[in-house]
């Protein structure tokens, strides 16, 4: 039961990323951002859905606090590269 709840809202997150996506560069869309890494942990669990909907804005500072929030593993995932050496 708990893995669906979990599903559920990973599903949601994914939803919410996507329609954030429009959005990512207002101040309003960053305090939703904290709230969600704060509450959920979406900067753990979610780091794809949050690079898809962060990546057209790759050229700015905002895209830089995001990536620098994310918990990336730097020897596995699709984002490994973004890692600092």
């Amino acid at each position: 039961q708990q893995s669906d709840v979990v599903a559920q809202l990973d599903q949601a997150v994914d939803d919410f990323c996507a329609l954030l996506s429009q959005h990512f560069l207002s101040p309003g869309s960053f305090k939703c951002l904290e709230y969600l890494i704060r509450k959920f942990k979406v900067n753990e669990h979610n780091i794809g859905s949050l690079m898809i909907a962060a990546m057209p804005y790759h050229a700015t500072n905002e895209f830089v606090r995001l990536v620098q929030v994310l918990a990336l593993d730097p020897k596995r995932g699709l984002w490994a590269w973004l890692h600092p050496a």
